[in-house]
């Protein structure tokens, strides 16, 4: 993580090589930003810009109701490519989810290369909502390439997984991380054909969770993926917080 300076504002970003992978360009990351005025963060984005060396796409997920960081994003060439939704499901220790949804499908923590080919073919072919397959300047086909990588990316990192099978064939799965008796949502869902056991797949976690201790679950989803909003919101998941996703693709000169 890099860190830029103006006055008291600051800025963080990062390269992200795993989508450099799948754009083929230059890929930063804006990851927070602290100021008290326009004129600094104005200042912050063009510090910011001296760091790119070359082709790039640069992104930045903010709080949508920051009308100072709208005006300046704006005003310095970038675009709202996605509205996204964080959903919280707190207190949920009651809640009977078996009387929402079926909760006892067999989860399998296992997996082998064969099993994160079809990962991928999932997250490739049945995904169709992200902060770049939203983007109408953005090729789709290197929008679900960054889908491949980020399975890669997420089994490198560690991350748990879930997943239910039929026979060998995966139906659905769930890449998640606990902290602090939190669990973080990252990315699943169910192949093309069986949404409806995304409901039932859900309900087992969920379920699972409450028996080891789980006090809060956290999404973040995009506001346009309305199928996948209404599953969370069955099971009693709340919307906290609407962000945008500013973009900006830096052509060579």
């Amino acid at each position: 993580m890099e860190k830029i300076w103006i006055n008291d504002a600051w800025m963080e970003y990062r390269e992200t090589p795993w989508d450099r992978q799948s754009f083929g360009v230059q890929t930063k990351e804006i990851m927070a930003v602290e100021y008290s005025n326009e004129e600094d963060l104005a200042m912050l984005v063009e510090e910011f810009e001296k760091t790119l060396e070359e082709e790039a796409l640069v992104y930045f997920r903010c709080d949508s109701n920051d009308l100072t960081v709208k005006k300046v994003m704006i005003s310095k060439g970038y675009y709202i490519a996605e509205c996204s939704c964080l959903m919280k499901l707190a207190r949920f220790k009651k809640i009977d989810f078996g009387k929402i949804y079926k909760n006892d499908l067999p989860l399998d923590t296992h997996y082998d290369e064969k099993d994160i080919e079809q990962l991928q073919e999932i997250a490739r072919e049945s995904f169709h909502y992200s902060r770049f397959h939203e983007d109408p300047f953005i090729d789709l086909e290197k929008a679900k390439r960054r889908y491949e990588h980020w399975i890669l990316d997420l089994i490198d990192q560690g991350k748990e997984l879930f997943l239910y099978r039929s026979g060998d064939e995966i139906i659905s799965f769930l890449f998640y991380e606990v902290i602090d008796n939190k669990a973080n949502l990252i990315l699943g869902g169910s192949k093309d054909g069986y949404g409806m056991m995304t409901l039932y797949f859900f309900s087992t976690i969920l379920t699972h969770f409450q028996k080891i201790g789980i006090k809060k679950v956290e999404v973040m989803i995009s506001a346009s993926n309305l199928g996948i909003a209404n599953t969370y919101i069955k099971f009693g998941f709340t919307d906290q917080m609407t962000f945008f996703d500013y973009h900006k693709i830096f052509k060579k000169s």
